[in-house]
């Protein structure tokens, strides 16, 4: 388990041990009792509930299953709140929590993504979803051109070829004698709420023009309005963030073969 996922510290602790006993550590329970300085049954008596680690004894189960620096201090926090005496102290580090998940979903923060743009880059670059397709499109296989970049994302060759000049002069692609090619791998859209939301605009109304052209609806399409209590919801929210990291560990290394459009909405009304 992702100690971020963790409800709380208790559960942590008990998929830590069931993760090593999948693995096939046998004894577990007596190792980490060992590194504890404890007792083994005591470890069992806190993943029944019926006894608590000391914050000492955290520290000492966070550095056995090698938590990083990070996931330590959050684990620590679980077990602040879950230990908490008063419902002001558990609201007090319930308040550390979120804002600790909070920076975990920042994914800028979460991939470390280097490259960024300048206000003028990002006015040019998410004006619309075509300057990122005929960026990213000039990064797959092949001799391209602005003739057949626009043949290939059905737009027209003079507003393709407008583009190609923008983005040559904003460092993105070259002319080549191999045709165009792309000068940035990766670019990763800042904080300003008005470009970050222009984006997302950009791409579902792009597929929403798809989905209006007979034949144009490749893919899998999802929409559904559903009940459920805010837990649910940040259940979900936190499924969809794992989904999203997942799928983008698969991204990085697969080769670069045709452009996809991947776009995730989920929010209450």
């Amino acid at each position: 388990m992702n100690v971020y996922d963790a409800k709380s510290y208790r559960a942590f602790v008990q998929a830590c041990l069931a993760d090593a006993r999948s693995a096939g550590r046998k004894g577990i329970a007596r190792q980490v009792a060992t590194q504890l300085r404890c007792h083994s049954t005591y470890v069992s008596q806190v993943c029944k509930g019926r006894a608590d680690f000391s914050l000492d004894q955290a520290l000492d189960f966070a550095a056995y299953f090698k938590l990083a620096a990070e996931q330590a201090e959050f684990f620590l926090d679980l077990l602040h709140r879950d230990r908490a005496a008063t419902a002001a102290a558990r609201a007090h580090y319930q308040d550390r929590l979120d804002r600790r998940l909070a920076e975990q979903s920042d994914m800028k923060k979460r991939w470390r993504l280097a490259e960024t743009l300048t206000a003028e880059q990002e006015s040019k670059y998410y004006g619309s979803w075509v300057p990122q397709a005929v960026h990213l499109y000039c990064q797959l296989p092949g001799r391209h051109s602005a003739a057949s970049v626009a043949t290939a994302l059905g737009l027209g060759e003079a507003r393709v070829a407008s583009v190609v000049a923008d983005l040559t002069a904003l460092g993105f692609i070259e002319a080549t004698s191999a045709g165009l090619k792309s000068l940035r791998e990766s670019v990763h859209l800042g904080t300003d709420p008005s470009l970050i939301a222009r984006n997302h605009v950009n791409w579902r109304l792009k597929t929403i023009t798809d989905l209006t052209v007979q034949g144009r609806a490749p893919g899998r399409h999802y929409s559904s309005v559903v009940s459920m209590s805010p837990a649910t919801a940040r259940e979900i929210e936190a499924l969809i963030m794992a989904h999203v990291e997942a799928t983008r560990e698969l991204i990085i290394p697969s080769p670069a073969e045709r452009l996809y459009v991947y776009c995730l909405d989920f929010f209450g009304l």
